[in-house]
Parts: structure tokens; C-alpha cells; sequence
């Protein structure tokens, strides 16, 4: 009996729907969806434990929110190449630094290209750090 009334108090404490607002929400809209595109959405807001028009109101007003953005697909496709264009940038300012370095060390002769290169790897690394404080 005990487990029965646990389940109740989840069930009545976990609300799937939004909550209620003065006056209803008047306005609807209707979005055509493919059979996958669905399945999809219905996976992800039983995951989330919400209805799906709860998880599509609340995924999309997300990016109104200052704490918490929503980022569109093709968004996260830019942001995405950017990443993969720095992480190339990055690596062969890595191997250049590393071939450099090989060479102070085989003849202590400190070339001006070492520090040149220092210099470029920090300003991808801050690149990097600008487009991952956006994905935060």
C-alpha cells in the first residue's frame, strides 16, 4: 500500500503538462511533422518526462532565457565546424611548435617564429574558449 501511495505523490508532484496561467493560453500552432521527426519528439519528452508540446514551448522560449540557451540544428552545425576548423588550426600550430622546439633543443639556437607561433596558438585558444563559453 505504501508504494501505491508513493506512486500517487510522484505522479501528483511531477506534472507532465505546463502549469497553468491566468486566462489559458489562447493562442495555438500547429507543426507538421514526419513520422521520425515524431518518434523523436516523443522519445525525447518521455525522457524528459513532459508532454511534447511542453518539451517544444519550453526547448524554444529556453534561448529567451539568460541562463540557459536553445541552440538550433543548424546553429549547432556552425558551431560545430568552427570547433573542427580550430581543433585543425590548433594541431598544426601544435606540431609546428613541437617541430620548433625539436630544433632549439638538436642546436640551442632560439628562432623568433617560436614565439610568433605562441603567440597565434593563444589566439585560437581564445577562439576556442569564445565558441565553447557559448555553448555553456
Amino acid at each position: 500500500m505504501a508504494s501505491g501511495n508513493a506512486v500517487a505523490r510522484t505522479r501528483a508532484t511531477r506534472r507532465r503538462r505546463l502549469p497553468n496561467v491566468p486566462g489559458g493560453r489562447m493562442s495555438q500552432y500547429f507543426v507538421a511533422v514526419s513520422d521520425d521527426e515524431k518518434a523523436m519528439l516523443v522519445a525525447m519528452a518521455n525522457i524528459r518526462g513532459v508532454t511534447v508540446p511542453r518539451l517544444l514551448l519550453e526547448s524554444t522560449m529556453a534561448s529567451a532565457d539568460d541562463s540557459s540557451v536553445a541552440v538550433t540544428k543548424a546553429e549547432r552545425d556552425g558551431i560545430q565546424d568552427q570547433l573542427y576548423g580550430l581543433m585543425r588550426q590548433i594541431s598544426g600550430i601544435a606540431t609546428n611548435l613541437n617541430q620548433m622546439a625539436h630544433h632549439v633543443n638538436a642546436t640551442g639556437e632560439f628562432s623568433t617564429g617560436l614565439s610568433q607561433m605562441a603567440a597565434r596558438a593563444m589566439v585560437s585558444l581564445d577562439e576556442l574558449s569564445a565558441v565553447v563559453e557559448v555553448l555553456k
